[in-house]
């Protein structure tokens, strides 16, 4: 880690704001998990159809949508980390 986010961590605790940060972060991550899953959802094909006629399809599907989803969102927050870093 790097010296500046030493001192937004330190800043953050002794100020008592580090949880109301924490769960900003926390919020806007799951918003852009489900906004990139639905983003995901819709280019696939993966629908409500799809899990009425094959369920095990539809979770495989939805399990592959979750996991690029959150590669997506996290790489944001580290490509954002590295940013405020430098």
């Amino acid at each position: 880690m790097s010296l500046i986010l030493h001192l937004q961590y330190n800043t953050l605790l002794l100020e008592g704001e580090l949880v109301k940060y924490l769960n900003e972060v926390d919020d806007t991550a799951n918003q852009r998990m489900e906004l990139r899953t639905m983003q995901i959802k819709e280019l696939q094909g993966v629908n409500e159809a799809l899990k009425d006629c094959d369920q095990m399809a539809w979770v495989g599907a939805m399990n592959n949508i979750r996991n690029a989803a959150e590669e997506i969102v996290l790489t944001f927050f580290r490509y954002m980390t590295l940013q405020k870093s430098c």
